[in-house]
């Protein structure tokens, strides 16, 4: 009842989940982990990643006490899209190489989720071939369930590496498949919208549709409010609505695309130093041309995973 109300952009579907949660936590069951999944899931998709963070880690553990693997490999999806926008990449990749690890013939949108999260830190760090491998593999696989909360991150992520070959009519065609046929898959995944909305906002064939449908949306999402404003091309004001969300990727990305374009970026220091802890060498070398000043050192951190 509460996903098909959030789904319909009913609001009192999260009461229904809240209610639902507040009897879950005192079920030591296979339903009371997957109620607190599902309620922290709808957290992240609202844009309250402290209090989705605390109901999956819950729900984590829960989970690994009664031996529940599926509801275990779900919980880790959502934690991999959390610590991916805390900044924690360590960790995220770490999850997102378990979670695409654990395949085991079957098919599992926990997948799409972990390939997208890694195909952007790939992007972010340089390496776009890993970047494209981990969007083809994503689309291919959400097509294949056919699911749109799964639909709405593969959509996006491919259409914006589009962008980024000169192709902005098939990223268009993309954006537009989102909101016509996926649009309702935001009350699940509203948090992986920013490469969507980048896309639309360097497609006109797309731009309006996206920024209508954003401004439409009837749920209290700060994720969609602030792809109504990427799309419009405002990338410095969109970096500040991630920023109040606690998105380190999507706002560092933003003032990234507000420098190259010649707008106001605000301080990219805090920006610069994130991107050298996580590896970022990519968006790094990106700024550095932009302000045009060459890289003073190598760029530290991790690897991208396999």
């Amino acid at each position: 009842m509460a996903l098909a109300l959030l789904q319909q952009q009913d609001a009192q579907g999260i009461g229904e989940f809240e209610q639902a949660f507040a009897i879950a936590r005192h079920l030591e069951s296979y339903d009371g982990a997957m109620i607190e999944n599902n309620y922290g899931v709808c957290l992240l998709a609202l844009g309250d990643l402290a209090g989705a963070m605390r109901v999956q880690t819950q729900a984590r553990r829960r989970s690994e006490r009664l031996g529940l693997p599926y509801a275990a490999r779900l919980v880790d999806g959502a934690l991999g899209c959390l610590l991916y926008h805390s900044g924690d990449w360590e960790q995220a990749g770490a999850i997102a190489a378990r979670v695409i690890g654990q395949g085991d013939g079957t098919q599992h949108g926990e997948a799409v989720e972990a390939h997208t999260i890694r195909g952007r830190m790939a992007l972010a760090r340089g390496d776009r071939e890993l970047a494209a491998e981990d969007a083809r593999r994503a689309l291919s696989l959400a097509r294949e369930i056919g699911e749109p909360q799964y639909l709405v991150p593969a959509l996006g992520f491919q259409a914006h590496l589009h962008v980024l070959e000169g192709r902005p009519d098939a990223a268009a065609e993309l954006v537009s498949e989102l909101v016509r046929d996926w649009w309702i898959g935001l009350a699940l995944s509203a948090e992986s919208l920013a490469c969507a909305a980048f896309a639309a906002s360097q497609a006109p064939a797309a731009r309006d549709e996206f920024i209508a449908a954003a401004s439409r949306y009837a749920l209290p999402s700060g994720w969609v409010e602030a792809a109504a404003v990427v799309a419009a091309g405002d990338f410095g004001l969109a970096a500040d609505r991630y920023r109040a969300i606690g998105s380190l990727p999507d706002e560092a990305a933003m003032r990234l695309h507000a420098l190259k374009r010649g707008i106001e970026a605000g301080d990219m220091r805090p920006t610069l130093a994130w991107w050298h802890t996580v590896g970022a060498a990519g968006y790094a070398r990106e700024a550095a041309e932009a302000i045009g000043v060459g890289l003073r050192g190598p760029v530290s951190g991790p690897p991208p995973p396999g």
